[in-house]
């Protein structure tokens, strides 16, 4: 998997040092390096993501400040369908099977159909083209027509 980070900066967390993710490092390249509370400056990453989930939080929040973990999965979500500029999509479609997840909306407001919608536009200019060529080549056998000595019948 060559489009794995060589390195990985990882919690001290049972989920993180099992021996499943010191197996899956191993078979993928990746070396783990484990950061702490007292120093998360080890993972810039990591640091980036705890800004933009205060931030969010910081507008949702409610004013006694006891309602943030309840808008922490809503953040989550934010954050995946967002356009990320390192991968120049959002996480979602870089790893949900290169499609949006579905939401109340998406679920409730019908899509039209991409693919028969561009064909009908397809095939609507197909018709105005053959119409086109149709009209001038009755144009052509009618001036043919004119200059000729012989009747023509139309």
């Amino acid at each position: 998997m060559t489009y794995l980070k060589p390195w990985s900066c990882m919690e001290h967390h049972v989920r993180f040092t099992s021996t499943f993710a010191k197996e899956l490092c191993h078979l993928t390249g990746i070396q783990q390096l484990t950061s702490t509370a007292f120093h998360p400056q080890t993972d810039g990453q990591t640091e980036r993501t705890n800004r933009i989930l205060e931030e969010y939080l910081h507008h949702y929040i409610n004013p006694t400040q006891d309602n943030w973990d309840t808008l922490l999965v809503a953040a989550e979500f934010a954050i995946n369908n967002s356009y990320q500029e390192s991968i120049k999509t959002t996480p979602f479609i870089m790893l949900n099977y290169g499609q949006h997840p579905l939401t109340p909306l998406s679920v409730d407001i019908p899509t039209p159909n991409l693919a028969a919608h561009n064909f009908n536009l397809c095939l609507k200019e197909a018709v105005r083209n053959a119409k086109s060529c149709l009209v001038e080549a009755q144009a052509k056998q009618e001036a043919l027509c004119r200059l000729s000595p012989y009747p023509c019948f139309l």
